[in-house]
């Protein structure tokens, strides 16, 4: 079961299962299910969560009454091995449908530039929840766009600009919320990926689907590090993990000025992606689960 938070039906469904000699397991990618860990960032005091507590526990209790779990991180395994440790949790990345990796394929990025062409920094964030983490790289982003005039933003979904961006809005782009087979489409617009990141429990049990997505059609990204996307993703080969404001300025920078280090790594990141990131590699011990 995924995300459900009905307590009652999920009662039935695990007594019906039990009766039959299966389990059941709860898949869950989000790191909401202890309100208390994380009730001080920063979207949850918008008026859209005010009912996020009561919703965050009866996750937990729905959770409660399964006998397993399946998470798409190690980070998020080992915060649901906190709450339940008397239960197996396993590890199944989030990867890519068939169909995605059709509409990837259609979409491919091409660079074919002159010097002086504009140079797309893209966000693709989707829900407001994403703000702080681009707020996390304001100023880095600032400050390149200040120092290269060549330099657009391409935003997608919800997430509020800051002020401070009035200065170089003639040089940023929006689009809204798009069906995801309209995505691959969008992000092949960029020639960098950003993927910011807080330090936070919640955020460093996130998955690596950004850049994923983007290296789908041929993108590279720089990301924010944490121990999470350092298992993932390969600093300076198939993307850019960045500690510190002068890492995400000289990563940005070197991307900017260098269209063969873009494809270089964008072409790496692809490969590991269709290597790697399909439906048809399942977890074997998640698999190992499922059918004993």
């Amino acid at each position: 079961v995924y995300r459900i938070s009905r307590t009652k039906p999920l009662r039935k469904l695990v007594g019906r299962a039990h009766r039959l000699g299966k389990s059941v397991y709860y898949d869950m990618d989000d790191f909401i299910f202890e309100y208390d860990k994380i009730k001080n960032l920063s979207f949850l005091q918008g008026k859209d969560y005010k009912s996020f507590e009561k919703y965050s526990a009866d996750i937990k209790l729905a959770m409660s009454l399964c006998d397993g779990y399946i998470v798409s991180t190690e980070a998020m395994k080992k915060a649901v091995e906190a709450s339940f440790p008397e239960k197996a949790v396993y590890t199944n990345r989030n990867v890519a449908s068939q169909a995605m990796f059709i509409c990837a394929s259609k979409y491919q990025k091409e660079e074919q530039r002159q010097e002086n062409d504009k140079i797309y920094l893209g966000y693709f964030s989707g829900t407001k929840t994403h703000n702080e983490d681009f707020e996390s790289i304001k100023d880095q982003l600032l400050e390149i766009m200040k120092r290269n005039e060549n330099v657009y933003l391409l935003i997608g979904g919800q997430i509020q600009l800051p002020e401070d961006f009035d200065e170089v809005k003639k040089r940023i782009e929006r689009f809204r919320f798009v069906a995801w087979r309209s995505l691959p489409h969008l992000i092949a617009k960029a020639d960098i990926n950003l993927m910011p990141l807080e330090d936070t429990e919640f955020h460093n049990c996130k998955s690596e689907n950004k850049w994923m997505e983007a290296a789908m059609v041929g993108v590279p990204t720089v990301a924010s590090w944490n121990t999470e996307l350092e298992r993932v993703i390969s600093n300076g080969v198939d993307g850019y993990l960045c500690k510190t404001k002068e890492e995400w300025v000289e990563n940005l920078q070197s991307l900017i000025d260098d269209v063969n280090l873009r494809k270089k790594i964008a072409e790496a990141a692809r490969e590991k992606v269709w290597k790697d990131y399909t439906t048809l590699h399942m977890e074997q011990d998640v698999l190992d689960a499922l059918i004993r």
